[in-house]
């Protein structure tokens, strides 16, 4: 029996942009920045560095696709950040 948390096959997610105009999502207090993007999705990555978090959005269905979730920081870095995120909306 495997006891390791598997990532969540669907994020609660909120968008909005950084005080210079760049995308930006955040999730369950962490926040991501727009790592790429084609015709038809968004990758987003983790803004903590050496963080391997990434997650995928589709530009079609305005939902989420996939991605790995885990941080390899303490989460609880970004929290004051994101909530300075959720104010300015």
């Amino acid at each position: 029996m495997s006891h390791v948390k598997q990532p969540p096959t669907t994020l609660d997610l909120k968008f909005t942009e950084t005080t210079k105009g760049t995308p930006a999502a955040f999730s369950d207090g962490q926040i991501y920045r727009l790592m790429s993007e084609s015709n038809s999705s968004r990758t987003w990555r983790c803004t903590k560095k050496n963080c391997k978090a990434r997650f995928t959005t589709s530009l079609v269905t305005s939902g989420f696709l996939h991605g790995m979730t885990n941080h390899t920081h303490d989460v609880r870095v970004n929290t004051a950040t994101s909530q300075k995120h959720q104010m300015r909306q």
